[in-house]
């Protein structure tokens, strides 16, 4: 176990972000990821050298999350990752609350085919609950009180 660290505002500032990306980094090493590590790895020398703000920071690593999230999403099209992956990202209140599109395609008079867009379905995703599934019933009775419903079931 390690002792706790003092506080230090200046290993604050610059020492804890490089500190993360260094366990991160041993861990994909660990796990064989060579092609993350390297993405890591300029991120690790730029916060080096540039010392940059907690906003700058951010910025930059938020940007390879959204550049991840956006590979994944493409890689695993059509088997069934989306719904979990967006639950998991907690992103599903934004993308799963739009309505479902369709295209309807017919023939006119003149035999031109005519493509009409349509709203299959309006769905509603409700963050304050659907994050979680309802806990049976049966179950939290079994728990003598120790079980909790899940917030808005």
């Amino acid at each position: 176990m390690s002792k706790p660290r003092p506080p230090d505002k200046r290993r604050e500032e610059a020492g804890v972000k490089t500190e993360v990306l260094e366990q991160l980094q041993r861990h994909l090493e660990r796990l064989g990821l060579d092609e993350l590590k390297s993405s890591l790895d300029g991120h690790l020398s730029w916060a080096q050298e540039r010392k940059p703000s907690h906003a700058e920071f951010l910025e930059r690593v938020l940007g390879e999350v959204a550049a991840l999230k956006r590979e994944r999403r493409v890689e695993l099209a059509f088997e069934n990752h989306r719904f979990w992956d967006l639950r998991r990202w907690k992103d599903a209140q934004s993308v799963l609350n739009q309505p479902i599109r369709g295209v309807r395609v017919t023939k006119n008079s003149s035999n031109a085919v005519v493509y009409a867009p349509f709203i299959v379905e309006n769905r509603v995703f409700d963050g304050t609950k659907m994050y979680h599934h309802p806990m049976p019933q049966s179950e939290i009775n079994k728990s003598a009180g120790v079980l909790k419903q899940n917030p808005g079931w």
